[in-house]
């Protein structure tokens, strides 16, 4: 990976191992393909859970919808891309083998677990590049995140409404900008 250079061998070693192993075949192997439907399926309740996923997205979209505007489709199909790939693979491994693995009800240990696990993990991506909004800005906003779509999981039982949430913060923070923008 590291022939690949630091900002394509960084992409490289979130589709293998990261989001291959740890966000898709774990969840797989661990909840069968019927687990996985579960997780999936429709949410039990109403719009509320829906808006606490997206409130996150819609709050950043709302604030930098020009910084949005400006961008080039390479920018947006990459964002749209990694971002559906990520959040959807990350909601599956946080909030999903989380959900199935502590068991009905999804227990208040599981949610504390992820809402410290989640972070943590994100503290490994600064150790190769800094976040834009600070280090300590960042790892804050993945616990408050992880926590909110940790709480719209135990109370939906599902992961439909969590997964568009992380889908699309991950879109509007323009995640595929560094791969297609000078540096």
């Amino acid at each position: 990976m590291a022939a690949l250079g630091t900002k394509w061998g960084y992409l490289a070693g979130f589709i293998f191992p990261y989001w291959a192993l740890w966000c898709y075949y774990l969840p797989a192997r661990w909840s069968g393909k019927a687990g996985v439907a579960q997780l999936l399926q429709a949410p039990k309740s109403g719009a509320l859970p829906w808006l606490a996923a997206l409130g996150p997205a819609l709050v950043l979209g709302a604030l930098s919808w020009r910084r949005l505007a400006r961008q080039n489709w390479r920018v947006l199909a990459a964002s749209a891309a990694i971002g559906a790939v990520n959040g959807a693979g990350e909601e599956l491994l946080w909030r999903g083998l989380f959900l199935q693995g502590f068991g009905e009800p999804y227990t208040w240990a599981a949610w504390a677990l992820t809402g410290v696990a989640f972070p943590l993990w994100h503290l490994a991506f600064l150790t190769i590049e800094p976040s834009p909004m600070g280090n300590v800005g960042f790892v804050a906003s993945a616990a408050v995140v992880g926590v909110l779509w940790g709480w719209v999981a135990r109370h939906t039982a599902s992961l439909q409404a969590p997964i568009a949430g992380h889908v699309a913060l991950n879109f509007v923070s323009l995640i595929g900008a560094r791969y297609f923008t000078r540096a």
